[in-house]
């Protein structure tokens, strides 16, 4: 398969392919990449299998994973899918556990609310690892992509450079207020759930994960420093 090819059109969806999936071409903003919409899964292929057929394989498995009934977002939710896919995608890089992931999605619907805490900035590390990667993603050339880690953490002290590329800004969470532009991975199901329905009941701005894999919130900094203090970073 020529995985240039590949690459290109899930980053440049062309207008044929947009027309055979009619519950995709609505949800999907003018010149957005199909990140987010590519399923996880074991793939039987067959040798001389095309970018594009193998595209649509991904697609397909997407939508029989999700199905029709989530992409309908009630209005009440403010959001629209794709925003709603892109909130889930930060809250699977955050957590496995799917006891939490509906917390952690409350977590960002409220930070990303102008408040005395955080202001509107999600401030979520998974969006600044993405960031990295693209960047260095972006000087190798394309027939070393499959040597790159994605998602190591980044060396300690390193930080982004204070001028990104337009099509990067919006996910440095630290400097750019509100939802990220698209999302930074597949989510799973569970997460897209957790990101329709967040849990902001109890008011939590943060959120730790323990050494044990559990997660511990906090509603104000200084409660969060406590359990920094308690659990470790």
């Amino acid at each position: 398969m020529d995985v240039q090819a590949f690459y290109n059109e899930v980053k440049h969806p062309p207008a044929s392919l947009l027309a055979d999936y009619p519950w995709l071409a609505p949800i999907l903003p003018k010149g957005a990449s199909l990140e987010g919409f590519l399923a996880a899964a074991t793939y039987i292929v067959s040798p001389d299998i095309t970018a594009d057929g193998f595209v649509r394989q991904l697609l397909d498995a997407w939508y029989q994973q999700v199905g029709a009934e989530l992409l309908t977002v009630p209005a009440a939710r403010g959001l629209t899918f794709y925003q709603v896919l892109s909130l889930a995608s930060i809250v699977e890089r955050e957590t496995g556990d799917n006891a939490d992931r509906a917390k952690i999605a409350g977590v960002y619907q409220s930070r990303s609310k102008p408040n005395h805490e955080t202001a509107g900035f999600l401030q979520s590390d998974p969006t600044i690892f993405f960031v990295n990667d693209s960047l260095q993603l972006a000087s190798l050339p394309f027939g070393q992509w499959q040597s790159y880690v994605f998602w190591a953490p980044m060396a300690s002290g390193k930080q982004l450079p204070a001028t990104l590329p337009a099509d990067l800004a919006g996910y440095n969470t630290y400097t750019s207020k509100g939802l990220i532009p698209g999302p930074i991975c597949t989510p799973s199901v569970a997460s897209i759930q957790a990101a329709l329905n967040p849990d902001t009941k109890d008011g939590y701005l943060y959120f730790l994960a323990k050494k044990d894999g559990t997660t511990v919130f906090a509603k104000t900094y200084a409660e969060h420093l406590l359990n920094i203090k308690k659990y470790g970073s």
